[in-house]
């Protein structure tokens, strides 16, 4: 018996005979943002934007599936780990990426959270370090199955 189903492995849909069954597509979370260490940041796509305050970076979602979180770190002074996680209405999902003391590049984890119509997804960011310490951050993606 042959394969069911073919996943696109530039895109990552999922079809059978051509017809595409699940569509992934990135949804820009994590904007362009450089924190300074020893702080917890919320994180939503509008323009250069964190927050404090996690009900100010939350986002309605669609019926959707997270599959993948990607996030680029162009330059990190920080003398210890930070940690990104994906939040779902403002509890914890226990998807993370750890990012260490001075590493840079993309960072990436692969993922399966559902979310409904209307709950609401953002983006933690612990960042370790010291007030005088950065963490560069130029954007990430939050890849959607619908």
């Amino acid at each position: 018996m042959g394969t069911l189903y073919n996943v696109d492995a530039n895109t990552g849909d999922t079809n059978i005979a051509g017809q595409i069954l699940a569509k992934r597509i990135p949804f820009p979370i994590l904007p362009s943002v450089t924190p300074a260490g020893a702080q917890t940041i919320y994180c939503a796509y509008h323009g250069s934007y964190s927050s404090a305050y996690e009900t100010s970076a939350q986002v309605p979602m669609p019926k959707c599936k997270v599959k993948k979180i990607t996030i680029n770190i162009i330059s990190n002074t920080l003398g210890s780990a930070s940690t990104l996680t994906l939040r779902k209405n403002g509890a914890s999902t226990g998807v993370t990426i750890t990012i260490n003391a001075g590493q840079t590049g993309q960072l990436s984890v692969n993922c399966d959270v559902q979310f409904n119509e209307g709950d609401l997804l953002s983006i933690e960011i612990v960042v370790g370090g010291t007030n005088a310490q950065r963490l560069g951050i130029r954007g990430g993606l939050v890849w959607l199955e619908i």
